[in-house]
């Protein structure tokens, strides 16, 4: 008899254990989403969410920062599509480049909500290089001038920052871009070969 009721109050112990577990999870699945809807500098997120299916439709790269700016299209050459650098007598531009582009463009995250103040943009390098600031424009057209992609990226040694030139708020990123900066890092610069040059000379 008393075996019996042991037994009887050890399995309501259980029970009303797992419940006790059960309302602890759900209460604590509630406070962390409270506290990241009291804590948007810690939302994480694409800052180009379905870009993919629309970077294809791309015909114009234009760069601009305080180093150099320049501006990549789409051209054809007989029944071939290819990119060329406009701003260097359509001098070809390397696929590799533009795939590192549109890759990171597509993968690139916000981690951390940082400043809305337009005087503190200079210290995350996102102040627009249009008015002298130090940050880089990335736009990207499509056939008709339409911007898939307009962003301030802000490169410094602190990390990756981003932000839309229409927006005054700074996002923290993550991202793998190619040298935004460097002109000659897109040009696909292939070497000529030793025979070629031998057979010209003649």
């Amino acid at each position: 008899m008393s075996t019996d009721l042991a037994q009887k109050r050890k399995q309501q112990a259980l029970r009303y254990g797992l419940i006790a577990g059960v309302m602890a999870a759900i209460a604590a699945v509630s406070v962390g989403i409270e506290y990241r809807a009291a804590r948007p500098d810690s939302a994480a997120g694409l800052v180009l969410p379905g870009i993919g299916e629309t970077i294809a439709a791309g015909q114009r790269v234009t760069i601009t920062s305080a180093e150099a700016s320049y501006r990549i299209e789409r051209a054809q050459r007989g029944d071939q599509a290819v990119w060329v650098m406009r701003d260097r007598g359509d001098y070809p531009v390397s696929v590799g480049r533009l795939t590192q582009l549109t890759d990171g463009l597509r993968t690139l995250r916000t981690t951390r909500r940082m400043t809305n103040d337009p005087s503190k943009h200079a210290r995350l390098g996102v102040d627009d290089p249009r008015q002298g600031g130090r940050g880089v424009l990335v736009q990207i057209e499509d056939g008709r001038g339409a911007l898939l992609v307009n962003l301030i990226l802000g490169v410094e040694p602190s990390g990756l920052y981003v932000r839309r030139p229409d927006d005054d708020q700074a996002w923290a990123a993550e991202g793998v871009l190619p040298p935004l900066r460097d002109i000659a890092a897109w040009l696909d610069l292939r070497p000529i070969a030793a025979g070629a040059c031998g057979a010209g000379a003649g």
